[in-house]
């Protein structure tokens, strides 16, 4: 289980007080993260310092990129959401984007990383070769990480209702959902939720 240190910190008058180490959080990911950092932020306990990065349009090659700047210096109770993927996919690039997410879980293991696999996009038709795609890169996903203790894997299981009205993003009832599952990866780590409020 992972906890918290706690500095010493001397005042000018020299009374020693006890300032609390925050556990970070860092979202980095492509237009599906819109909004998650702040309702994780809202969710989760003081003990915890919540930072986002929306990178729309973009590849895991470039939001692995700056992940991997922005977690060089993280330790083991810090964690790196990941949510990418779909425009590799719609660019025909999924092993490509298969790739760089597994490069970076590699050169990664310092820190706990959450990876939040592309979503069915309920603005296409459920037979579409995208969404077959979809499937097909998740599958792959967990094949490629099921070997790093350090990694989760996160299904963003949620029906068409938990998405806005053009069927491409999640609403803030599909984010919630999605909270609740990286409820157990906290669980997983820390050994209990560190949420201040239970979803429904």
């Amino acid at each position: 289980m992972v906890k918290s240190l706690s500095l010493r910190e001397t005042t000018g008058n020299g009374v020693i007080r006890m300032k609390i180490k925050k556990k970070k959080v860092i979202v980095i990911g492509d237009s599906h993260v819109r909004g998650l950092a702040a309702e994780l932020s809202a969710s989760l306990e003081k003990s915890f310092e919540v930072m986002g990065t929306i990178m729309p349009g973009l590849g895991l090659r470039h939001i692995t990129g700056l992940a991997s700047r922005e977690t060089s210096q993280l330790q083991h109770d810090k964690f790196v959401i990941i949510c990418g993927g779909a425009n590799n996919i719609n660019k025909n690039e999924s092993n490509i984007g298969l790739r760089n997410i597994r490069k970076f879980a590699l050169q990664n293991k310092h820190t706990n990383v959450i990876t939040i696999s592309p979503p069915h996009r309920h603005d296409l038709q459920d037979s579409s070769c995208i969404n077959g795609e979809i499937q097909v890169y998740n599958r792959k996903l967990h094949k490629m990480l099921k070997d790093m203790y350090h990694v989760t894997i996160i299904d963003t299981n949620c029906t068409r209702e938990d998405f806005t009205r053009h069927g491409l993003h999640m609403n803030s009832r599909g984010q919630r959902k999605a909270i609740r599952d990286y409820r157990s990866c906290y669980h997983k780590f820390f050994g209990k939720t560190d949420f201040q409020h239970q979803f429904k």
